[in-house]
């Protein structure tokens, strides 16, 4: 009766995790559909508090993808690395990284832009880091996506 009631139990359990499994959308990768532009991979910005001068640059990207429907959804990791010289300052600061993101069709034509930033803290002394930025965009079927830095919020 025990064994009967421990294989109904693990029955019961893995019917269930498998369906579970079944909520997650078919991933796949992605990342020949994103670009950036030579220009766009680096930028110079300032601190918020300080003013102090900071380097930003794209440190990858790479991305995971599921269809749905007549689109699909990029699952982006944008890698950066912000340096500043400790040299000149090294204290507490800020700094706001703007970023501009083009969807295009599969003709190459722009269906939508979007202006976002991803802001961060430098801590006592620290030189550089080395934020992974998470985003996730809507692209036609065909599409891709091109991202930038941007040396400001571009509005919408």
């Amino acid at each position: 009766m025990a064994k009967l009631s421990h294989t109904v139990l693990a029955t019961a359990i893995i019917g269930v995790l498998g369906a579970c499994s079944t909520f997650e959308p078919d991933y796949y990768n992605c990342d020949s559909r994103l670009t950036s532009y030579a220009e766009g991979i680096r930028s110079s910005l300032s601190t918020q508090n300080t003013g102090q001068d900071v380097e930003v640059r794209l440190n990858g990207v790479s991305g995971k993808c599921y269809d749905d429907g007549t689109s699909y959804v990029a699952e982006l990791a944008i890698g950066l690395k912000v340096s500043r010289n400790v040299a000149e300052g090294g204290g507490v600061d800020p700094v706001v990284v703007p970023m501009v993101a083009a969807i295009l069709d599969a003709d190459d034509a722009v269906q939508s832009t979007s202006s976002f930033v991803y802001t961060m803290q430098f801590t006592n002394g620290l030189q550089d880091i080395y934020p992974l930025v998470r985003r996730e965009f809507d692209v036609p079927q065909g599409g891709r996506v091109i991202l930038s830095l941007t040396p400001s919020l571009l509005s919408q």
